[in-house]
């Protein structure tokens, strides 16, 4: 499935509808890059816990431009823990888009921002500080979803 439309059309709405987790909403816009849903459904079994797994796929270098790749192949990147808790997704993904939008800091120092830090990073005040913190991102997040309760589906938000 494919969502693209105007802003503040429900794009986002119905990401949260049909994964059952929240995305993060500033200042009038929700995504600041594509996001990838995937989820898998496991069988019925007491292993069978819902998990989800943030990684970033980088195709773009900091200012926008496709990044040469060694043997066509994609840097994809995973970010932060697995989360076994929907509750945990909004502010990983928060910290996913500090990340893809502040190519200056490491991607890890960003996962690993405390509660406070991030309230500031959503501020802005991490971008004025790294200096190079851009509006949006070609570079995608992606969220790998699985457990009992999840549909086959995947979903494309841009």
């Amino acid at each position: 499935m494919l969502f693209r439309s105007n802003q503040s059309a429900g794009k986002s709405s119905l990401i949260e509808a049909v994964a059952g987790i929240r995305v993060p909403r500033a200042q009038g816009t929700a995504t600041r890059c594509p996001l990838e849903v995937r989820q898998r459904q496991l069988p019925e079994s007491s292993t069978s816990v819902w998990s989800c797994q943030v990684s970033l796929r980088l195709e773009y270098d900091d200012r926008g431009v496709l990044a040469p790749r060694k043997n066509q192949t994609i840097e994809v990147v995973v970010f932060g823990p697995r989360l076994y808790d929907p509750a945990l997704v909004e502010d990983m993904l928060a910290r996913a888009q500090l990340a893809v939008l502040n190519p200056g800091i490491a991607a890890g120092d960003i996962a690993e921002l405390s509660g406070e830090s991030l309230l500031r990073a959503k501020r802005g005040e991490l971008v004025k500080i790294a200096g190079k913190g851009r509006s949006f991102s070609r570079n995608v997040i992606c969220l790998d979803i699985s457990g009992s309760q999840c549909c086959e589906i995947g979903i494309a938000h841009v």
